[in-house]
This record gives structure tokens, sequence and C-alpha cells, in this order.
């Protein structure tokens, strides 16, 4: 079952704003990236996909660490905002509005993939779980945390 996504088009012009709700998501990339830190000890030159960014947390996070970063959600009010907070703070951040379940990237373009609170969202998980599989180099990394289960796939 699919859930409705409107919450995050008429969150997205509030995403950065400290004092609202939806900014204590944000919060979370730190015991996120502890977790998944076990499994990469260096993001630097790193080419990551962010897939569902949202307003762009995580990609901004990632950013910070030194990763190239890519961030793709279906809302385009969530990816303008991402864009603009990159952009005024000096992220080159490749943002693309689309869908998790036809992803608009080459085979093979990333070395790690987040997927953080969006499998819950989607249609088809399989479809989903095949496209960030596609996009994957060999031997490239696939984290994804979903309510309250982690997954950790070494796609090999």
């Amino acid at each position: 079952m699919k859930n409705d996504l409107e919450l995050y088009d008429l969150n997205a012009e509030c995403w950065w704003n400290e004092n609202a709700k939806i900014y204590a998501l944000n919060h979370l990339n730190q015991p996120r990236f502890s977790f998944f830190d076990r499994y990469v000890n260096q993001w630097q030159g790193l080419n990551v996909l962010d897939v569902g960014c949202g307003g762009g947390f995580s990609c901004e996070f990632m950013a910070r660490r030194g990763a190239i970063v890519s961030g793709i959600d279906q809302s385009q009010k969530c990816i303008k905002k991402a864009q603009e907070h990159a952009n005024d703070n000096y992220f080159a951040i490749d943002y693309t509005y689309g869908f998790a379940e036809n992803l608009p990237y080459e085979s093979r373009s990333f070395d790690a993939v987040i997927c953080v609170d969006v499998l819950e969202h989607v249609a088809d998980v399989n479809k989903v779980i095949a496209e960030i599989h596609r996009v994957l180099k060999f031997g490239g990394v696939f984290f994804s945390i979903q309510l309250t289960k982690i997954l950790n796939l070494n796609l090999l």
C-alpha cells in the first residue's frame, strides 16, 4: 500500500527551517551514518545516490564528508528547495526529479546508494531494489532504513 506523499510537498518550503517539525529528520543523519560508517570508512570521493532525498538532509550530510552526491525525489517542490539550499551553501549536489522505480542514471554509476524512509512509500519495492542494483557499481553498497528495519546489502 502506497502512502500519501502530499505531506512532503506541503512541507517543502519549510524543510530547512529549524523550527519546523520536518526538520527533526535532519537529526537522524548522525545516528544513521554512525551505522553506515561501519561499512564505508571513507566517503571522500565516493559517487553516492540518495533515493528519495526529500529536501536534501542526507545529501548535504554526505557532501560535507566529501562525497560526490546525487539526489532524486518524486516531489518537485522538495527537489527545488533542496537545490536552493545546496546552492546557498555552495554544495555541488546533482538533484533530479524522478521516481525510484525508474532511476534516470547509467548502470553501475554509484559506489553507494542511500535510501532512508522511502521503501515503505513505493508501489513496487522489488522494482525499486532492482533499479538500485542496476545503478550500483559491482562491490557497491546499498543502505536502507525503513521504520524500525535496517537493511544493508553488499551487492557484488
